[in-house]
């Protein structure tokens, strides 16, 4: 993973352009940390670890949704916190 506001943004676009728009699991994978974890909420489904998130992608996620989902991309601003002593 990444410690940078801006690298973090960039990660976070590739994996849900993967999920989402190419739905690719391998790319997908390739944005995890190297132990993942997954929960989705509404079915409290997922896996922890690596084979068993690829598991969840592939059996319930990924490829299995309606195609006519769509997203808007938003605007996030990812910042340090700063600390004022006045």
């Amino acid at each position: 993973m990444t410690s940078s506001p801006n690298k973090l943004g960039e990660v976070f676009d590739a994996h849900t352009a993967a999920e989402f728009k190419t739905r690719d699991i391998e790319a997908t994978m390739a944005t995890m940390a190297a132990k993942p974890h997954v929960t989705h909420i509404p079915t409290m489904t997922g896996g922890h670890g690596h084979d068993a998130v690829r598991r969840f992608y592939d059996t319930w996620f990924i490829g299995h949704g309606r195609r006519t989902l769509w997203s808007r991309r938003c605007r996030a601003q990812l910042a340090t916190p700063r600390w004022s002593t006045k």
